[in-house]
């Protein structure tokens, strides 16, 4: 890809936290937007898909009902991205890993968990009612400093997908699409999960019932769960989680058909890599990433989305590209 060279006003409207930088709904008061990149021609898509990670994990506690609902006030986010595992009592729950996390989860008596309890305290031994005594919520989180600590234990998937629903049409809000990862493994088989058909079918059943076969995308690193979908629907959108650039042709071979979309580490993508997936007819939506630059980078690669766990920001070098 042509090197871009973005202006020095660019750069402090979006990534400064200088005083004088100008607030972003003040961008067109001053001067037109194209004047803000280099190249005028690059417009993004009408349908570039805007994804906030695990709700919007920069602003509110990650993979929790009060960030899903809360990240909906984002105007201009077009899709709210979750993770999912299952419980003891086959129940499919909201989390990032298949245990309690000592980064995020308390005990019900306040106290933290630590690093050596990882792995340990597993979803997959609990019953929805246990694994409801935890709090995951009001952790305070270094990574994200704007993040707002509120009490939160891990939701039931279909308790999201009503509540946004209900929600959304209470506010009159567009409708949301839900990207949702099966986190399994091979490793994890019948120990962390269950293994990929029974993980699929509990998955699809949740939204099934939910009626949301449409407006859903299933993700995961792991083909088999996503062979699993496709056998149970071919009609769901499947989505290839990959993490490393030797892995690519791998994954695709081990799934052995073309899914919706290719979701890279956005670290290791190029535009001939975004080309050639969609000239296979995939949409490539790169995860995930939380630096204006980075997101102006992939968009001038012509990227069909951004993963982000800061969709405020995504949103605004979006529309410089509008």
């Amino acid at each position: 890809m042509k090197n871009t060279i973005y202006i020095a006003f660019s750069i402090l409207l979006i990534a400064s936290c200088g005083p004088k930088a100008p607030h972003p709904n003040e961008i067109s008061e001053h001067k037109p937007v194209n004047d803000f990149i280099q190249n005028p021609q690059i417009k993004i898509k009408p349908d570039f898909d805007i994804q906030g990670h695990r709700g919007a994990r920069a602003y509110f506690p990650e993979n929790t009902l009060h960030g899903m609902i809360s990240a909906l006030r984002f105007k201009g986010m077009t899709t709210l991205e979750m993770d999912v595992v299952i419980s003891k009592d086959n129940q499919v729950v909201l989390s990032h890993e298949p245990w309690m996390s000592s980064e995020i989860c308390s005990f019900s008596n306040g106290d933290r968990l630590m690093p050596f309890d990882d792995e340990k305290i597993r979803l997959y031994d609990m019953t929805y009612d246990e694994i409801i005594k935890f709090d995951c919520g009001m952790r305070w989180n270094k990574t994200f400093p704007k993040q707002k600590p509120k009490a939160q234990v891990k939701p039931l998937l279909s308790e999201v997908l009503e509540a946004v629903i209900e929600y959304s049409a209470e506010k009159q809000l567009p409708d949301v699409n839900f990207n949702i990862e099966i986190k399994s493994h091979p490793d994890w088989d019948n120990f962390m999960t269950p293994a990929p058909d029974k993980f699929a079918r509990l998955v699809y059943d949740v939204i099934a019932s939910a009626g949301l076969q449409k407006r859903v995308t299933i993700q995961s690193f792991d083909p088999r769960s996503l062979i699993a979908m496709n056998k149970i629907d071919p009609q769901v959108a499947l989505v290839l989680l990959v993490e490393k650039a030797e892995d690519v042709e791998t994954r695709f071979a081990d799934l052995g058909f073309t899914p919706y979309s290719f979701s890279p580490n956005y670290t290791f993508l190029d535009k001939p890599m975004v080309e050639k997936m969609q000239a296979k007819g995939m949409k490539v939506i790169p995860w995930t990433i939380n630096d204006s630059l980075e997101m102006m980078k992939v968009i001038e690669m012509g990227v069909d989305g951004i993963i982000t766990d800061d969709p405020e920001l995504c949103i605004r070098v979006a529309d410089l590209y509008r």
